[in-house]
Parts: C-alpha cells; structure tokens; sequence
C-alpha cells in the first residue's frame, strides 16, 4: 500500500513537472512570437518611411 502511494505520487509529481514546463515553454513561444512580431513592425516601419 504504502509502496504504491509512493511510486504513484512520484509519476503525479513527475507529470506535474513535465506540464509545468510544457507550460513555460509555451509562455516563452508566446512571448517569442509577440517580440517577433513587435521587432518585424518596427523593421517594416523603418524601411517603408524611407
């Protein structure tokens, strides 16, 4: 009992893990592409006022 309780905590904890990082990941892929299309503006910008 108190074996099975143990291991699956550790999978639980081990799956909380790996959903907190796809989690992250896809925070910073969001932010990425914000700052991409932010930078793609200003570079747009710059070359079609000249």
């Amino acid at each position: 009992m108190d074996v099975g309780y143990r291991a699956g905590s550790v999978t639980g904890l081990a799956g909380w893990v790996g959903d907190f990082w796809l989690h992250i990941a896809y925070f910073f892929i969001i932010i990425a592409l914000r700052l991409y299309a932010n930078w793609f503006n200003i570079f747009r910008n710059c070359f079609t006022t000249r």
